[in-house]
């Protein structure tokens, strides 16, 4: 897909975010942010938010699958960095254990901007699925 640099989005962050990065960061970061999200919605990937403390949710891609860190295609709220990463620290299962949560970080700042939220496709919950691959079998 081929786009011109003025047909590129910028997600809503206006020139501020396209004189950070060049057009070419942009483009890939938005065609990568939209293939996530197909594949979320798909079911076929595993979906991470980043949980505000306002109660605001934002949809997070990582870049690789690799990845240590994952990118939101906003500006930091803590100190409006158009490069919005994120990392997460302190890994635990969601308190409705259909999720894992860890603590965020902005890599931009290095400041607590949040939770992170790894949903998973489960039946019986992240704890029991991390306990079954951990070697306890169990019989139903």
């Amino acid at each position: 897909m081929s786009r011109k640099r003025s047909q590129m989005p910028t997600m809503g962050l206006g020139r501020a975010f396209a004189e950070d990065v060049s057009g070419q960061q942009v483009l890939a970061a938005v065609e990568r942010a939209e293939a996530t999200q197909k594949g979320m919605r798909q079911g076929r990937l595993p979906r991470i938010y980043l949980l505000l403390p306002d109660g605001a949710r934002r949809a997070v891609s990582l870049p690789t699958p690799d990845a240590t860190h994952g990118v939101v295609l906003e500006t930091c709220p803590l100190c409006s960095s158009s490069l919005f990463r994120v990392s997460g620290t302190g890994r635990r299962p969601s308190k409705d254990d259909r999720a894992w949560e860890a603590d965020a970080i902005s890599m931009c700042c290095e400041k607590h901007v949040g939770v992170l939220r790894y949903e998973t496709n489960t039946l019986f919950g992240v704890r029991e699925d991390e306990a079954v691959l951990k070697g306890r079998c169990r019989v139903y």
